[in-house]
């Protein structure tokens, strides 16, 4: 039992960043949580932190097991509340952070029937494209297309998105359908803008992937703009299904290049370890369901 002690005090030191964030957030005198650290690496024969005046960091060896550890504590943690026939209630406040088209086509749209069906649970939603530290910002869950995650926090894959192109009957009737990819190129094309630069068009073809940069007459950071170019007649898009999932269904757009499978872009969630609370729990399922994963 004093081995799973000096795990729990490591993650919480690997959580926080710090002995003495970690010995304040255990209840714990930060020479304690030192001691504690001592006896384990010790115990272990390998240095599992780097100390300096500033900060602590993982070393190789302490990488390792923080992953190693967070999966035993977690089985040992599912153990006790088997035998126990009763979890927590889920109820409190769960913090998020969401990339701005997650927000627009996951989180939103879904947030309402989630709090419908938990109505002890408040949700906090912050809304930005740049990466965070869930560990340092005490954010529950990340959500981002790329799954590159911080020291001591945890990448979970929730699903994906399908790209989709396609354009209005009225532009097609005027400039036709293009057969492949590469016709894209005498066409009108509305590209993504992402922090000022244009998220290339991919494509499965038959011979591999393929991915073009094409010129048009608007390119925005927004797929609701586009969306609004296409049924306008602009130009085609080329966009996370979700966002023409119900204009394709009317007829109001029609998809394009069907034969040539777009390429499936991931959603990630990022969260500070594998000890999330209930609440936390719920709504990273919740998610899960929704997208497919």
């Amino acid at each position: 039992m004093r081995s799973m002690l000096g795990m729990d005090v490591f993650l919480q030191v690997a959580r926080e960043g710090s002995f003495s964030a970690a010995a304040k957030a255990l209840g714990l005198t930060p020479s304690g949580v030192s001691r504690i650290i001592a006896r384990l690496e010790a115990h272990l024969g390998v240095r599992l932190l780097q100390r300096t005046t500033r900060a602590v960091a993982l070393t190789e060896e302490g990488a390792a097991f923080l992953q190693r550890s967070e999966r035993i504590l977690e089985e040992l943690r599912d153990a006790e509340e088997a035998i126990r026939g009763v979890r927590q209630a889920a109820r409190g406040r769960v913090r998020v952070d969401a990339a701005m088209v997650l927000a627009e086509l996951v989180v939103g749209p879904a947030l309402p029937r989630f709090l419908r069906a938990n109505p002890e649970i408040r949700v906090e939603l912050s809304i930005r494209d740049e990466p965070v530290d869930p560990v340092r910002e005490r954010i529950d869950l990340v959500l981002r297309m790329a799954g590159t995650a911080p020291p001591a926090a945890i990448s979970k894959r929730l699903g994906g998105f399908r790209l989709v192109t396609a354009a209005s009957p009225a532009y097609l009737a005027a400039h036709g359908k293009p057969s492949s990819p590469e016709e894209l190129h005498r066409h009108t094309c509305l590209s993504f803008l992402l922090d000022g630069r244009q998220i290339p068009w991919t494509f499965a073809g038959p011979q591999g992937p393929v991915s073009l940069e094409l010129k048009g007459r608007l390119d925005a950071g927004s797929g609701f703009v586009l969306r609004r170019a296409a049924l306008d007649g602009v130009g085609i898009v080329h966009l996370y299904e979700p966002f023409l999932a119900a204009d394709l269904a009317s007829g109001a757009l029609v998809p394009l290049l069907e034969a040539y499978e777009t390429i499936r872009v991931p959603v990630f969630a990022i969260y500070p370890d594998r000890r999330l609370p209930a609440r936390a729990r719920l709504l990273l399922e919740f998610l899960r369901a929704e997208l497919g994963g």
